[in-house]
């Protein structure tokens, strides 16, 4: 399976996770499925400066923030 990237919006730092409580909720899910035994899901959490996005962010992302 290939590993799933979840883009959560940054925090007023730039760095740290953002208050969207939607992103918080995947993130929990991602965490809960990911200690199931039978899971072979591979995730990684990464943070979007919506000033300056990231090129890999907008690569991936068909809309423009």
């Amino acid at each position: 399976m290939e590993p799933v990237i979840l883009w959560v919006k940054a925090g007023s730092d730039g760095i740290r996770l953002g208050g969207d409580p939607l992103c918080h909720q995947i993130f929990m899910i991602l965490i809960e499925k990911s200690l199931h035994p039978d899971s072979d899901l591979m995730f990684s959490v990464k943070t979007v400066n919506e000033a300056k996005p990231p090129a890999e962010f907008r690569e991936v992302n068909s809309f423009s923030i």
